[in-house]
């Protein structure tokens, strides 16, 4: 996924990034050297909560993917388009996969769902 670095601040040993993405954007903990500002990135989102469908996870109205900030919580909207009898599914965000968990899902695939996640690690690529 590619995104532009909005802002870097460092909380401990933490790095956290502003970043904006061509369908939205989000604040998310960079994994690897500081980003500058302005920079261009891929990178490889990892969510490392699992989803609990009907709280954190729910059938999106809207058959697009985005990013955008809620409260205390990053909304990402994306595309199921595999899940497994575990719960651990693919997640297509704009061309992007994101490995997540959801527990008890109930429904069909492919389908838009929203996420409210509190935790996004951005890992860049280097590409």
């Amino acid at each position: 996924m590619e995104v532009v670095i909005g802002d870097v601040t460092s909380i401990g040993n933490e790095i956290v990034v502003g970043f904006s993405t061509s369908f939205g954007s989000g604040i998310g903990f960079w994994k690897g050297v500081a980003p500058a500002v302005n920079e261009s990135h891929d990178v490889e989102l990892e969510i490392g909560e699992a989803i609990v469908w009907g709280e954190n996870g729910h059938f999106s109205l809207n058959n697009v993917c985005l990013i955008e900030m809620g409260s205390d919580s990053v909304k990402l909207t994306g595309r199921i388009v595999h899940i497994d009898d575990d719960g651990f599914a693919v997640l297509d965000v704009n061309g992007s996969v994101v490995l997540l968990e959801i527990i008890d899902f109930t429904g069909g695939i492919p389908v838009f769902v929203d996420l409210c996640i509190k935790k996004i690690d951005l890992y860049p690529t280097g590409v």
